[in-house]
């Protein structure tokens, strides 16, 4: 059974055998089979800081030797991070081409969403120009973090 869907001007990754014919409109139709359906392509920055976020989360769980994994839903009101799985702590991820931007504003949305969480701790991880990581914090971040660690101690 054929299915035939109408695009918008829109980059498709079709299965192997898939075939396309532009219409009367100078749109093309896919046709492809079933199970398959067409893949369309995301957004190049998402597709980056997914990306990162992935990276991250594999560094960090060989680090750490716990299960961290990159969260959905990025981007709600109500957003709680990039990475579940740092235990009280919110982890936000960055992959900007202006890393100086990255850090002026992400560790202020990691605190708006340490808030929504609930959580003690909130970090901000920056990917730098050839994949060097970097752990961003604001000083109340950091004194929390010193703060919860003196009490630890005594």
């Amino acid at each position: 059974m054929r299915y035939e869907q109408e695009c918008t001007p829109v980059r498709v990754v079709l299965p192997k055998g898939s075939r396309t014919t532009r219409t009367s409109t100078g749109r093309y139709s896919y046709w492809y089979e079933p199970p398959y359906h067409p893949v369309v392509s995301m957004n190049p920055q998402k597709r980056k800081g997914d990306q990162a976020e992935r990276e991250l989360a594999t560094l960090l769980a060989d680090h750490l030797g716990i299960t961290i994994r990159r969260k959905l839903g990025a981007g709600r009101q109500d957003d709680t991070g990039d990475l579940a799985g740092i235990p009280n702590t919110i982890a936000q991820v960055a992959n900007w081409t202006d890393a100086l931007r990255a850090i002026r504003e992400k560790p202020e949305a990691a605190d708006r969403q340490r808030g929504n969480a609930a959580a003690t701790y909130a970090v901000t991880f920056i990917r730098l120009r050839g994949g060097l990581w970097r752990a961003v914090l604001t000083i109340d971040q950091w004194a929390t973090y010193a703060r919860e660690t003196l009490e630890t101690h005594d």
